[in-house]
């Protein structure tokens, strides 16, 4: 128990410091603004505002950080501050879930030290985006589902608990409909076909269970309210994105650069490794571990095979299932390898490499190795935010100088939504959409 306590702090006090350190250095990123805003117009009382703006995003990220605001005077660093909460329960939650899948006591705090010092972690825990939030949610019910669709049955208070969170996933991104599939997966993995047929009736009581519970969740919660304020409730659903996407495979070839390029500077050499061992310690046999592989391979052939570029965020989901499936690969290596200390001291030399990763994360991020399409994103395209802070300054000062009128672009974004989160409700400057930028870049001439 003393250990466990001792193991525990020092592993959530390196957390929140690696996470909670200068929160606020990087520039509010494009998405952010937009949620930043987003979080705003909810705690107003616009509780449905993600619709028409963009379907695919469901509003329970904002319902929670907006009962935050009168808290936190800077809006972004609340989103940031939640998300890194978020991370934090992800590691709680794979420290948990790994119990099931790993042979060794100490295989559970080697994988919460995995997710610790991934670079892809370190990075979007710091973002006040879905993405923690997501993983956090798919971790949980990797936990729960075992609990209530592997070996001994569940009791129906889990089943329900987990019809809950699945359904609270479903309010969080669109994407997660994917996890719609984790009960019967589990079911296959774990138990194969001899475990279902016995139990069938048990596993189908149990799945509509579960999938009732979470429909109630996003129909009541969601989609009928959102219906009869809009007027629509076919638009919640997500536009038609994917389907205009399904038989276009021009993007293929960029799209396996981009996963290739992900897992070798944001998974890192060492997890590639790791999870290589994974892949084969399963082929020999390990067949519950099965269900990882799905819920990695899942989300990226989807995205390869319909996303017209794969960003980096859109793969976050599979972190804490690569995570797990890594700890069994390093298991594995270790039994593997018990007769060659050098090959052992060389594999514990690979797990400490992100960290030299991480500190340029933390200390110098514009030097940071990183995919090009995050790289264009964060700090060298648009959508980066430099610059943002500088401009309301600006505004600002001249703000004291006199009132004026400020026109913005109506697109979310930089810089409408920083414009607006800061000057909604400032008697100075009046702020305005310009509607005609795209075809009049400059004011239209004054009558008279």
């Amino acid at each position: 128990m003393k250990r466990a306590f001792v193991g525990w702090t020092l592993l959530l006090l390196c957390y929140a410091g690696s996470r909670g350190y200068d929160l606020g250095r990087l520039p509010v990123y494009n998405d952010e603004a937009i949620f930043v805003r987003f979080t705003e117009r909810t705690a107003q009382g616009d509780l449905f505002v993600t619709y028409p703006a963009d379907p695919k995003d469901k509003p329970l990220l904002f319902w929670i950080c907006a009962l935050a605001t009168p808290w936190f005077e800077d809006h972004l660093l609340l989103l940031r501050a939640f998300s890194a909460l978020a991370g934090g329960i992800t590691l709680i939650g794979i420290f948990f879930a790994a119990r099931r899948y790993l042979a060794s006591r100490q295989g559970p705090w080697i994988a919460a030290g995995l997710y610790l010092i991934l670079p892809y972690a370190l990075f979007y825990n710091r973002l006040g985006l879905y993405e923690s939030l997501v993983a956090a949610f798919g971790v949980w019910l990797l936990f729960l589902g075992g609990a209530c669709f592997t070996g001994a049955r569940g009791s129906v208070g889990k089943i329900v608990g987990f019809g809950a969170l699945l359904g609270l996933s479903l309010l969080t991104k669109s994407y997660a409909f994917f996890f719609l599939l984790l009960p019967p997966a589990l079911i296959l993995c774990h138990g194969g076909w001899g475990g279902v047929v016995p139990g069938f009736r048990y596993h189908l009581r149990g799945l509509c269970l579960c999938y009732a519970i979470a429909a109630l969740f996003l129909v009541g919660g969601y989609l009928v309210p959102m219906g009869l304020q809009t007027g629509s409730f076919t638009g919640a659903l997500g536009g038609g994105y994917y389907r205009q996407r399904l038989f276009d495979l021009s993007p293929l070839l960029g799209n396996l650069r981009d996963v290739a390029e992900i897992w070798r500077v944001l998974f890192t050499p060492s997890t590639l490794l790791l999870f290589a061992a994974y892949l084969v310690a399963t082929l020999r046999g390990r067949a519950r571990g099965g269900v990882l592989l799905l819920f990695v391979a899942g989300p990226t052939l989807l995205s390869i095979l319909l996303g017209l570029s794969v960003m980096p965020r859109y793969l976050f989901v599979t972190v804490p299932f690569v995570v797990i499936a890594a700890t069994i690969g390093l298991e594995a290596l270790w039994r593997w390898w018990s007769e060659s200390r050098l090959l052992r001291g060389l594999l514990l030399l690979l797990l400490l490499l992100p960290l030299g990763e991480d500190a340029l994360l933390l200390f110098r991020f514009e030097a940071a190795p990183m995919p090009a399409q995050m790289r264009l994103h964060y700090i060298e395209g648009w959508p980066s935010g430099y610059g943002v802070r500088e401009t309301l300054a600006f505004l600002d000062r001249e703000g004291e100088k006199r009132d004026f009128d400020l026109f913005t672009t109506p697109i979310l974004g930089i810089m409408h939504d920083p414009v607006a989160s800061r000057f909604d409700r400032d008697p100075r400057i009046r702020v305005h959409l310009a509607p005609w930028y795209r075809k009049q870049p400059l004011l239209p001439p004054v009558p008279g």
